[in-house]
């Protein structure tokens, strides 16, 4: 295996890709007749290969599929059959797919979705800086001159019909941001890149899921459209602008009505919550008049708590929801609902300590603690997520499961919703707060796409852009009226791998991922295929919702939805 890979290192992802081919596919066979030395020495190096792969595969279906020798036996016969078939071959049966689904104006849909052999090799740090870091570490896939995904996923079939798929498998759909698949001609054919937090700002290097980015993004949107600034999304403020931040703590009553109002100080790269501090206005004030901090507040944010927050039960929370856009150029958007995600403290008890500035704003206090710590024991007691102030406000499952053992009293499942208000208002008033809140939250998910939908064509220009996709996660609070706050994007979201999660929750995982990855081959396979019919619904889109096509007249009419370009009402504040 090691040698295919080194052999394939020649063939790297790049202008040979968008060259892949004239997918006319009525030179379904142009190209491989005419073949140069090097080609045929690739040629025999792969039969060379494939031979080794063959032997090799026994043991490897062995070692993956110990739970029985029939089922091993079945997989095995079949992941073999489909690493034997040839990179031409696989272009080929793509190019006479295309020209039928065009030909028969969209009535021949896609026959053969699945991932196929490529230079996988390329995420060990040359398209993906953390990518091939996480596949080792938590899905157990090594990328160095690796040119297969895991076998099981070479098996042609929409990945949505598979829910026995292994964790592996899941975990490498997840992660990984280099996909070659038979919907796009396989190894010969286009790249299939997911864009993700390595997406730079045109030289500045800062991130779509950056807070300041986001911010900075949604304001812009406001300012440009006429907007109310702050709707959809809490106040929020740049701390590493001088002006801003002393204003922050000079005046902190243009933001915050309220002594008690909260504040999140966070690193505008930081993730899983651990890199939060908390101040309240009456803390700021204090601080400023003791003239405890310094301005600018190099790479912080500073995000004003939710007013008027609803917290069913007492318990702070929010809804992780996701946006698929399997096609930036032109723009697709669909929508999901995740899961609920809940504190396991009373929201509304009384902090236990002293709230001080962290001047920094970011996770280096509690890091050097632990650092300079003598033991393991000593130094878990500055983890974050053992902190039950903090841990009663940041609704990440990481502090959840720091101080129960019950997943159920971490995450629920969004169904919940539609329960809680129904508990709290009564039947009829709970279904249509229900209606509202499902209105809001796909608006200011809009909102956010709109703000941010250039960015996805930064970097690497027409090829990165059309054959490029995304799939972002939101965490999303309501207020009392049902209204929708953005309070973060995560453009790689965790899979969520260190305990054992409700049966519900890993169903859904699988799910998101599977039929995402589906839709994505279909609006890749479209693409390819020039068939013009914009209007055409997806084939089976399963729990995805779509909400935007720039192609067909943008947003999903009739719905309530905001089109680009429109604003969203200001939201009137709970008491």
């Amino acid at each position: 295996l090691r040698g295919v890979g080194e052999m394939r290192k020649r063939d790297r992802p790049g202008a040979d890709r968008e060259a892949a081919g004239d997918w006319d596919a009525d030179g379904a066979e142009k190209g491989s007749k005419s073949r140069s030395s090097s080609e045929r020495w690739q040629g025999r190096a792969q039969v060379l290969g494939i031979t080794v792969i063959v032997f090799l595969l026994g043991t490897m279906a062995r070692q993956h599929f110990a739970g029985g020798a029939r089922e091993m036996s079945i997989v095995e016969k079949e992941v073999a059959k489909w690493i034997a078939q040839s990179d031409d071959e696989v272009l080929n049966m793509t190019r006479r797919e295309a020209k039928a689904f065009r030909t028969s104006h969209g009535a021949h849909v896609l026959q053969q979705y699945g991932l196929t052999r490529g230079n996988y090799w390329a995420m060990d740090g040359k398209h993906c800086k953390n990518c091939a870091q996480k596949l080792r570490a938590l899905c157990k896939y090594n990328p160095a001159n690796s040119s297969y995904p895991p076998g099981e996923l070479l098996i042609p079939g929409r990945l949505s019909k598979r829910s026995s798929l292994r964790e592996r498998n899941l975990c490498f759909l997840w992660y990984a941001n280099n996909f070659w698949t038979r919907a796009t001609g396989g190894a010969k054919g286009h790249l299939v890149w997911r864009l993700g937090s390595g997406i730079d700002d045109k030289g500045t290097k800062t991130k779509v899921d950056d807070k300041g980015y986001l911010v900075r993004a949604l304001i812009k949107y406001a300012s440009k459209h006429s907007c109310t600034p702050f709707t959809g999304y809490p106040v929020t403020l740049e701390l590493n602008d001088t002006d801003t931040c002393e204003t922050f703590f000079a005046d902190n009553n243009k933001y915050a009505r309220k002594d008690s109002q909260l504040w999140f100080l966070k690193a505008a790269d930081g993730s899983t919550g651990r890199h939060i501090n908390l101040l309240r206005r009456q803390d700021i004030h204090e601080i400023h008049a003791a003239k405890a901090y310094e301005c600018p507040m190099n790479g912080s944010v500073a995000s004003l708590e939710v007013p008027g927050m609803w917290a069913p039960g007492g318990k702070k929370f929010d809804n992780r929801v996701y946006l698929l856009i399997p096609s930036i150029q032109p723009l697709v958007a669909f929508f999901r609902y995740g899961h609920l995600r809940f504190s396991v403290f009373n929201y509304t008890d009384p902090f236990e300590q002293h709230l001080s500035l962290v001047r920094t704003g970011r996770a280096s206090n509690w890091q050097s603690k632990m650092k300079a710590a003598n033991s393991t024991e000593n130094s878990s007691k500055y983890l974050p997520e053992n902190d039950r102030d903090l841990a009663r406000h940041v609704t990440n499952p990481r502090f959840g499961m720091a101080h129960t053992n019950s997943t159920d009293d971490v995450i629920q499942p969004v169904e919940k919703l539609l329960e809680h208000l129904i508990k709290e208002r009564g039947e009829e008033a709970g279904k249509k707060a229900y209606e509202d809140l499902g209105r809001s939250v796909r608006n200011a998910a809009l909102q956010v796409l709109y703000a941010i939908k250039k960015k996805w064509l930064q970097k690497n220009g027409k090829t990165m852009a059309r054959w490029g996709f995304a799939m972002v996660a939101m965490d999303v609070a309501y207020d009392g009226n049902m209204n929708a706050y953005v309070l973060d994007l995560n453009s790689g979201p965790s899979f969520y791998h260190d305990h054992e999660w409700p049966k519900w929750f890993v169903t859904e995982r699988s799910a998101i991922i599977r039929e995402g990855i589906d839709i994505v081959q279909e609006s890749m396979f479209r693409k390819l295929s020039n068939f013009t019919a914009k209007a055409m619904p997806y084939s089976d889109t399963g729990g995805w919702e779509l909400l935007y096509k720039e192609d067909a007249g943008g947003v999903v009419k009739g719905k309530g939805f905001i089109s680009h370009g429109e604003c969203l009402e200001p939201y009137k504040v709970p008491p």
